[in-house]
């Protein structure tokens, strides 16, 4: 089960809920659309069910990005994190494409989550609120920020950086 607040097809976003979607493990060596040879042992990808109103297969989409997906059976726990997809010119949930969605996978980052729930990792930066104000202003990190962290880019995908960040945040509210 993918969560997230993200458009709801291409372009469209019109729902202020959380939505969550249900989807299929897609083996990494069949996950072709995004590199011929697969992604990652450190990524999932995942498909969804056809939906005969709007032909689009359930997936996660624009906006998406950093939710969680979790495991339905068992123990119900978070098992990855919302990476990218189909890019603008594909479009969410294109039923031509073998993996809708593809997730970081979050046990291959159990030592560094248990380090940061512990205390063990210190922040090497922490975003100020005129960082967040010109990145919501300009869709994009201030050169400092970005000089600190590296430019993170992913060929469309949100970079790795932010969806850690905001793993870290989690895991300190919680607590």
């Amino acid at each position: 089960m993918a969560v997230g607040h993200g458009d709801t097809s291409t372009g469209v976003d019109n729902s202020t809920e959380l939505l969550e979607t249900e989807v299929d493990y897609v083996e990494n060596s069949a996950c072709t659309d995004y590199s011929s040879s697969g992604v990652p042992d450190s990524q999932l990808c995942m498909t969804g069910m056809l939906d005969s109103g709007t032909g689009l297969l359930n997936a996660t989409c624009n906006g998406d990005s950093g939710g969680p997906l979790y495991w339905t059976e068992g123990s119900g726990k978070q098992v990855g994190i919302t990476s990218y997809g189909p890019g603008t010119d594909t479009g969410c949930g294109d039923p031509n494409i073998t993996a809708t969605s593809v997730f970081t996978e979050v046990v291959d980052y159990a030592g560094w989550i248990t380090n940061v729930k512990n205390g063990l990792v210190t922040a090497t930066y922490t975003t100020s609120e005129s960082d967040r104000e010109y990145y919501r202003e300009n869709g994009s990190l201030p050169n400092a920020v970005t000089d600190i962290l590296g430019s993170g880019d992913g060929g469309g995908s949100v970079p790795l950086w932010p969806l850690l960040v905001m793993l870290g945040m989690a895991i300190f509210r919680k607590k």
